[in-house]
């Protein structure tokens, strides 16, 4: 039987650490502001005192903050945090960055020049900030991408920055599109929605095909890579970072981040040392 108290409660926390009123719940969700009070306190809605919360009720909200539809419904977000590089650019940020999407340097030096400016501008993209142009942007993107294309007869490390790249901008991509979801926001607490939403709409859109290629793109690697058994504790990092960002296309939905979650602590105890330095990095972001 669910617990209508702690779902109402979990709601609010989700609802305050994401910057909204109930008035902008609200309308994202096609509520009354009456409603979301209610649901928040754990009490009956309607005429016909029925459930407060069903299964599909509960799918609109975990949509809505893209998560779980069982973190809502079974754990207790009271002390939920988001991590301040939510609200602003942290000092670091970089290198946290670079620790959840690694970035591979072969022992013995490549003899194709491409390899390395695409290995740079990798770098590069980790610095990027809101005052980067659109150009410098797409350059950027453009060096990664021709780079490590170029230079992936020549080394196996192209093939696995190339992914662990794909995977970082999917996310990224992820993010945008839930932003969308947060566009009546009045309220700029999260940075990393406000920055989306002040971007044109076409900007915000992501392209279907591109996301279907790029993770199509990023299995054949994964194919490759394993065959060759090449950097096979990475590619099994990066197939649960990509569920635990929703980066997989099935039926699953936002549970896919739970399955990822599962993958990760499986890993953790092969003793993966990405899924190590992941968890590990996680833990005192949420911390601090």
């Amino acid at each position: 039987m669910l617990d209508s108290d702690k779902i109402g409660k979990n709601i609010k926390v989700l609802r305050e650490a994401h910057g909204e009123t109930q008035k902008e719940l609200a309308a994202a969700l096609h509520f009354s502001v009456n409603t979301i009070s209610k649901y928040e306190r754990g009490e009956r809605v309607g005429s016909g005192q029925k459930k407060t919360f069903d299964y599909d009720l509960l799918k609109k909200f975990a949509n809505h903050y893209g998560i779980a539809v069982e973190y809502i419904a079974g754990s207790d977000l009271s002390n939920l945090k988001l991590p301040d590089f939510f609200y602003q650019e942290t000092e670091g940020i970089s290198n946290i960055k670079r620790k959840i999407y690694p970035i591979i340097k072969p022992k013995n030096k490549i003899g194709n020049s491409e390899f390395y400016r695409a290995y740079n501008a990798h770098f590069d993209f980790f610095d990027i900030t809101s005052d980067t142009s659109e150009e410098e942007y797409e350059t950027i993107i453009d060096k990664i991408l021709d780079g490590y294309t170029k230079s992936i007869e020549d080394t196996l490390a192209s093939q696995i920055n190339l992914a662990s790249f794909l995977v970082y901008l999917l996310s990224i991509l992820k993010i945008s599109e839930q932003a969308r979801e947060f566009t009546g926001i009045k309220n700029q607490k999260l940075k990393i929605y406000s920055e989306i939403n002040n971007l044109p709409e076409k900007d915000r859109i992501v392209d279907i095909e591109d996301f279907e290629y790029f993770q199509d793109t990023i299995f054949n690697i994964f194919v490759e890579l394993k065959e060759n058994n090449f950097c096979s504790d990475l590619v099994d990092y990066l197939i649960a970072q990509m569920y635990i960002n929703q980066l997989i296309k099935n039926d699953l939905n936002e549970t896919n981040s739970v399955v990822g979650m599962e993958m990760m602590n499986t890993l953790v105890l092969l003793k993966n040392p990405y899924a190590v330095r992941y968890i590990t990095t996680m833990a005192e972001l949420f911390d601090e």
